[in-house]
């Protein structure tokens, strides 16, 4: 039951931090966007003939969309329980619309798209606040899309090139999915130790709740004891003192009866008060919440 407890935990404490974790993602993509451009332009000059600015701004900035929507809904729904979804979705697209551009500039296989797409890889196990299973399919998606466009997509480099580098990809995406589930296992663990503590605070609060109220009713039973013995006591010392100093002649048979009597009843309210006090000691007591 606590296990299941600190899952639930832990999944609401992964979707806390989706607006964050999408704000970054958005302001990475918006700024990879230019960095596309660039490197498209610079890598393309070779080519025969060469794609001009326009062209190459015209594949890139429709993509710059992406995140921009993604900021949008971040901003307007920040705790909206379909926010993780849409992301996902604007990063899938992103990257296979990115992917796209390289196909289409005739750079499958170069050295730009080798670099960029483990980034995107990366970047997405580790900026997205997933489980180890949904980071897993997200991966597999994005790798799928890079595949089949290696597999629909004439290019002038040799196929059989571009898939080892795809399983190269793939195999450099997936060691850092396990590297990063490691952590993200420390992180599970620390999130229940840090609830187990939580609770053991709690506890420990309720317990010194309880000890101060044990403590109060202590000094009220000992106000009680005070008061409830001190008039059959002062009535037994009175009455023993009168014993004492001679009240009990054979004239006086009568009143020293009396006095007997008085000071065995004081003497039985003392015993019937101890009694009382000790049943109320014994009995048992819910905890004070």
């Amino acid at each position: 039951m606590r296990h299941d407890d600190d899952q639930l935990a832990y999944q609401e404490f992964l979707r806390g931090r989706w607006p964050r974790r999408t704000r970054w993602l958005a302001t990475y993509a918006a700024l990879a966007t230019p960095v596309h451009v660039v490197i498209d332009w610079v890598f393309t000059r070779q080519s025969a003939p060469p794609p001009s600015l326009g062209i190459i701004l015209a594949l890139r900035l429709p993509w710059l969309a992406a995140p921009i929507l993604g900021l949008v809904a971040q901003h307007l729904a920040p705790r909206w329980h379909g926010l993780p979804a849409l992301v996902v979705t604007i990063a899938i697209a992103w990257a296979w619309g990115n992917d796209a551009v390289f196909y289409v500039l005739d750079q499958a296989g170069a050295v730009p798209q080798a670099i960029v797409v483990p980034l995107v890889l990366v970047t997405t196990a580790t900026f997205m606040p997933l489980t180890l299973r949904k980071r897993a399919g997200v991966i597999a998606l994005m790798a799928l899309g890079h595949l089949a466009f290696d597999l629909a997509w004439p290019q002038s480099r040799p196929l059989d090139l571009r898939l080892w580098a795809d399983a190269l990809i793939l195999a450099f995406a997936l060691g850092i999915t396990v590297i990063f589930e490691n952590f993200t296992s420390s992180q599970r663990r620390g999130l229940a130790l840090r609830r187990e503590l939580e609770r053991t605070v709690v506890e420990l609060e309720a317990a010194r709740r309880q000890a101060e109220h044990a403590t109060e009713e202590v000094a009220r039973l000992a106000a009680e004891v005070a008061h409830e013995v001190n008039n059959p006591l002062s009535a037994v010392k009175v009455n023993v003192s009168w014993l004492h100093g001679g009240g009990a002649e054979r004239d006086e048979e009568v009143e020293r009866a009396e006095v007997l009597a008085d000071t065995l009843a004081a003497v039985e309210r003392i015993a019937a008060l101890v009694s009382r006090l000790k049943r109320q000691a014994l009995k048992p007591r819910a905890p004070r919440r």
